[in-house]
């Protein structure tokens, strides 16, 4: 879209050299052949050699003016698209920000999330831990078996050989 506008502006301002240049040509024709004119009336017939030369006058100069609107045209080409490569490596630069953006906050959210889930983890096995103690201290009071499974456990059967070596029940004799 700004290409087309660019461009756009590009040849209204090429097309404003060339109508300022016909213009000028046409003035200088025209004076010219005023000039060849009157010396033609006074010379009689020496007119029609000088009229050939001032064509081939008129045509070099209109040569010369093409040329060098041709190389204004080139020049223009050559700054538009400067300009565009430049606003292209702008986007890309600000697409490249965006996207180190977007990763630093992936990886934000991803230490977050990580560390939310070792506490969880943690708190967890602070209260298995907890779990497992008053479980220990629980046939340490004497109030009799459990029948080989841990009490409060949560259905989370430990092998019994684990209970007995490490809380030894010793009977009171009375």
């Amino acid at each position: 879209m700004r290409r087309r506008a660019l461009l756009s502006l590009l040849l209204a301002a090429v097309l404003g050299v060339c109508g300022s240049a016909i213009s000028g040509c046409a003035g200088t024709t025209a004076g010219g052949a005023g000039e060849s004119g009157g010396g033609s009336a006074a010379g009689g017939g020496g007119g029609a050699g000088s009229s050939g030369a001032e064509e081939a006058a008129e045509r070099a100069e209109e040569a010369t003016q093409k040329r060098e609107e041709a190389t204004e045209i080139a020049k223009n080409r050559e700054v538009l698209a400067e300009i565009e490569a430049g606003k292209k490596e702008q986007t890309a630069e600000a697409r490249a920000k965006h996207r180190e953006h977007l990763a630093e906050a992936n990886v934000r959210r991803r230490e977050a999330s990580s560390v939310a889930q070792a506490k969880k983890r943690e708190e967890e096995s602070q209260r298995a831990a907890k779990k497992r103690e008053a479980a220990a201290k629980a046939p340490t009071s004497g109030s009799g078996s459990s029948g080989g499974k841990p009490s409060g456990s949560g259905g989370k059967a430990r092998a019994p050989s684990e209970r007995t070596v490490t809380s030894p029940v010793s009977e009171p004799q009375g």
